[in-house]
């Protein structure tokens, strides 16, 4: 692999770089003395000599020469970078297959395709807010765009993409542009949803835009207040929508359950969702305005952190070359690649608490589970816990951390993990298993049949030594439709190298209909576990995903207490919780597919009052 790069010093004069394989090899400043200047007056300003200056690379060139591919920056481009996209466009080139490039008709924006991200409503075309029997409001979205469109396709139009110029410069700005400014921004229906979310706890009385913008309020003193947002395919492409239901490989949609660590401000508790193709990554941020960003990233799949020290960090898995790759997606470069000896199983980001404070990946491979680093100076994974003859060869599918060891710093660490497994087959029960992280105790399997499990800090704000709760939802063996949610605690004994569970601190029974059971998307890592269980501080949320049915607890004292409940009869593909920044309010966030559409839904919010 040969590259030639030619960085423009002056109208004549330019510095060529040679590298072979990504690495350097030589460089040297080169003038081109053109025939077509020779005429001109070398006295005019240098935009004019290039308005009518054509340069063509490889004139003359050596027989059988031929060029893959020519590309333009509009900056130097470091070493790093062509190593980076040496294999980009290559396995397309040798299918021989000519590209097809869809170039936009300014006379026409009827039938262009359109953007990731939709402009905002007229004046003139407004819908009204939809009511339900609990403060629920339904946002209007921006109308869809007419045109077919490529279903083939990830749903990205180029001019949305962050260039790579901008991936790992020489010349850098500095500055925090990760964002993709978008004329959703200035959305009216966005832009007063957000004012209204944050005077709720002001009670600030918001007219309606206009008088058919009206909203009709219940009761102030319902326990829960639910807003829906528009349709996720009047934000992103249809094809986009469908990737983004059927959710990113091996990993949850929103990352997991994090109620079984030390609250975090810092925290938001949701994580993004990243749809991945074979040359572009786009990251769905919900309750964000604009909700898509897009980034020219190939990769067979990708996880986000939080944002940590300022930046987020983007993990792509190159299946093909066996690679995972971090970018930091603020100063747009590459952080560290890690080349894999075997399968991944699961992954997810774990919050900075799991492992002292700094950026963590959990990658579950036939061997177990690892913490990787990438941020350290020597960002190896490291083993956390084996798979034994219990785990092995079961597929994960959720996987949480809790508890504390007390320590500060680069030295704290959680104590145990939660892992719902099950065999292959999509009928198999579901297991709960609890691993211990700091190693050398044996998994402890917490039921052979559970619908949903978490772990819970109950309250816990101190930044001492905990073991968290165990919370399980299990379906009533001698009653249909009634299942029993338990609380459990487990205990450590390091003499014996034993975990169990003592027992049962508080219980509740679920009477909940599956009669009207609703159709399930599909999904890439299938419909289990069949409910969600979610904790944060002293709540606890349990959604059965094929019915739509949310039921919120409140756990103080040792007692569970109903605080409501909600049915939504739609599909929940995945939900988490989260606390709202500068309030006292959860927000529980759920993603649930549109009953007349499987492949198109939309993100509803639930604040617990």
């Amino acid at each position: 692999h040969v590259t030639l790069s030619f960085s423009s010093l002056d109208v004549y004069d330019c510095n060529v770089t040679l590298r072979m394989q990504g690495s350097f090899v030589a460089s040297a400043n080169v003038t081109f003395q053109l025939n077509l200047l020779q005429d001109k007056v070398i006295n005019a300003p240098t935009d004019d000599f290039i308005n009518d200056s054509l340069l063509i690379f490889g004139q003359d060139a050596m027989k059988g020469m031929r060029f893959t591919e020519i590309r333009f920056w509009a900056c130097k481009r470091a070493s790093e970078d062509i190593k980076m996209m040496m294999y980009e466009y290559l396995d397309v080139a040798k299918t021989k297959k000519k590209f097809k490039i869809s170039i936009r008709n300014k006379s026409s924006n009827k039938t262009q395709k359109s953007n990731l991200l939709m402009p905002p409503r007229s004046s003139s075309d407004r819908s009204k807010y939809n009511t339900f029997d609990r403060r629920v409001l339904q946002l209007p979205g921006a109308a869809r765009r007419s045109g077919n469109d490529d279903e083939e396709s990830q749903g990205i139009e180029n001019d949305t993409v962050n260039s790579f110029a901008d991936f790992g410069s020489v010349v850098s700005t500095g500055t925090d542009d990760v964002e993709v400014e978008d004329e959703c921004v200035n959305n009216p229906y966005i832009s007063e949803y957000l004012a209204r979310k944050s005077n709720e706890n002001d009670n600030i009385e918001l007219g309606a835009p206009s008088d058919e913008l009206r909203e009709e309020e219940t009761s102030r003193c319902s326990p829960l207040s639910i807003t829906e947002l528009p349709l996720i395919s009047e934000e992103i492409r249809r094809s986009a929508t469908a990737a983004l239901i059927r959710g990113p490989p091996a990993s949850r949609h929103f990352g997991g359950n994090r109620g079984g660590l030390h609250f975090s401000s810092e925290s938001s508790g949701i994580g993004n969702i990243c749809i991945t193709g074979s040359e572009k990554t786009v990251i769905y941020s919900p309750c964000r305005v604009p909700s898509g960003r897009t980034y020219p990233i190939g990769a067979s799949g990708a996880i986000i952190s939080d944002k940590f020290d300022g930046t987020e960090y983007l993990c792509c898995f190159l299946a093909k070359d066996k690679r995972v790759v971090v970018f930091d997606l603020m100063k747009k470069i590459v952080v560290v690649e890690l080349q894999m000896t075997t399968k991944l199983n699961y992954w997810r980001f774990l919050p900075p608490q799991t492992h002292g404070n700094t950026l963590v990946f959990l990658l579950i491979t036939p061997l177990g589970g690892f913490h990787w680093m990438p941020l350290e100076d020597s960002p190896r994974p490291k083993q956390i816990w084996r798979r034994g003859r219990d785990l092995q060869g079961k597929k994960i599918l959720t996987y949480e951390e809790g508890g504390s060891n007390g320590l500060l710093g680069s030295e704290s660490r959680s104590i145990l993990a939660l892992v719902l497994a099950s065999s292959k087959e999509p009928d198999d029960p579901v297991e709960a298993w609890c691993v211990s992280v700091e190693g050398g105790l044996r998994p402890l399997c917490i039921s052979t049949d559970v619908c949903g499990a978490a772990l819970f800090n109950h309250g816990v704000v101190c930044t001492g030594p905990f073991i968290p709760l165990i919370v399980t939802l299990c379906p009533n063996n001698d009653l249909t439709n009634e299942f029993l949610l338990k609380l459990n605690r487990i205990r450590i004994d390091k003499e014996s190298e034993t975990m169990t569970v003592q027992d049962t601190i508080a219980e509740e029974r679920i009477l909940c209909d599956g009669s009207d059971a609703i159709a399930v998307p599909t999904m890439a890592m299938g419909n289990a576990p069949t409910a969600l269980c979610l904790t944060c501080e002293h709540f606890i949320v349990v959604i059965f995903r094929s019915m739509g049915y949310l039921v919120v607890y409140s756990f103080l004292d040792d007692v569970l207490t109903l605080i409501d409940s909600f049915k939504f009869a739609r599909y929940v593909v995945d939900a988490a919780i989260r606390t709202e920044k500068g309030t006292k309010g959860r927000e529980i966030v759920l993603l649930i597919s549109e009953g007349d559409n499987m492949s198109d839904g939309r993100i509803v919010t639930v604040k617990i009052n």
